[in-house]
């Protein structure tokens, strides 16, 4: 009997011993576990993100092209906010951003003139940013403004910092009653831009009211705008 409980109290120090040696390589091998299925939460500072999203020392065409090399997936990163909290003063500063951009426009022919007052029944505001993927440091951020009321209804797509109107399009919802588009001049649009660039510009037929220009970036990357001037419609985009 004492022999038995002899080699129980043995066999008990050796699991004991064995226990001790393991433990350090057991606690590792949880915490590794942990670690990987734990998300690493980064918390990013609102004065940072702020910093890294005001850069203006780059040009309008340079901007432009980092919205379209995004999209296109080449070397841009696109995130959106389509829900936004934004308080009502912050969405009449948006609005009367655009508004003073839309009468510039007017101003330079390139829009016709319509009153675009406060009056609207609805106004949608996103936001989008786009980062080079090369130099994080080219990151352009735009208000995408979705406004109607009883006359028309308006897209407006606007640089967050420099509040240029990048993509507009108006709609006339008057019953036979259109915009007064004689004084339209689409090529005015790239001065607003404040572009200078090789510009080659085209029609796809003769009897259309459409004009696509062909901006050249370098050897092997031109930017195309497309110009739509109608009674009824107005647009200008550049296609992504």
């Amino acid at each position: 009997m004492n022999n038995i409980k002899k080699k129980l109290m043995i066999v008990s120090l050796l699991l004991l011993l064995l226990f001790i040696a393991l433990a350090p390589i057991l606690l590792t091998e949880i915490n590794n576990q942990n670690l990987i299925n734990k998300p690493n939460i980064v918390t990013i500072s609102t004065e940072s993100t702020e910093r890294s999203h005001s850069n203006n020392n780059f040009s309008t065409m340079e901007r432009i092209c980092t919205i379209v090399n995004a999209n296109n997936q080449k070397t841009g990163i696109i995130t959106e906010q389509k829900k936004l909290n934004l308080s009502e003063q912050q969405v009449k500063e948006i609005f009367n951003k655009m508004q003073y951009q839309i009468k510039n426009l007017q101003n330079q022919s390139v829009l016709p003139s319509f009153d675009i007052a406060e009056n609207y029944n609805k106004i949608d505001i996103s936001k989008r940013m786009y980062v080079e993927a090369i130099d994080s440091n080219e990151v352009v951020s735009t208000w995408e403004i979705m406004l109607d009321n009883d006359a028309f209804s308006i897209r407006a797509v606007i640089d967050v910092n420099t509040s240029i109107i990048y993509e507009i399009s108006i709609f006339s919802r008057i019953d036979k009653q259109g915009f007064d588009v004689s004084r339209v001049e689409t090529s005015n649009y790239f001065k607003y831009l404040n572009i200078e660039s090789n510009i080659m510009s085209f029609k796809p037929q003769a009897a259309s009211l459409s004009w696509y220009y062909n901006l050249k970036i370098n050897d092997n990357q031109y930017v195309t705008f497309n110009c739509i001037v109608k009674p009824y419609y107005i647009e200008y985009n550049f296609i992504r």
